[in-house]
């Protein structure tokens, strides 16, 4: 997407809903988006990378729970600005998380 919008062409946009359709084992996605890339970029040292969003908050933090090392949040903002929805979904995060007790 550019600026929220699904670029002509283009089978998917940005939302998680539009990954919730079964794809090939052998697919390769590629994604891009207008704020989202920016942040995976800046999260390209860490050992691993996970997206994740409401929809897919319990499986991501079931994937980190018990692993080794701390766990970096990073809210990819809107247009470089703060972000409402970001921030409430990191807080998810951090809830369930903390349930977990890592």
């Amino acid at each position: 997407e550019r600026k929220g919008v699904r670029i002509e062409g283009f089978p998917l946009g940005n939302s998680p809903r539009d990954f919730m359709r079964e794809f090939e084992p052998a697919q390769t996605i590629v994604m891009t988006t207008t704020n989202g890339t920016k942040a995976i970029k800046a999260a390209a040292g860490a050992d691993t990378v996970l997206i994740g969003a409401f929809l897919n908050a319990e499986a991501v933090c079931g994937q980190l729970a018990g692993g080794p090392g701390d766990i970096l949040i990073v809210c990819a903002g809107t247009n470089g600005k703060f972000s409402l929805e970001d921030a409430l979904c990191a807080g998810l995060f951090a809830d369930i998380l903390g349930k977990n007790e890592r």
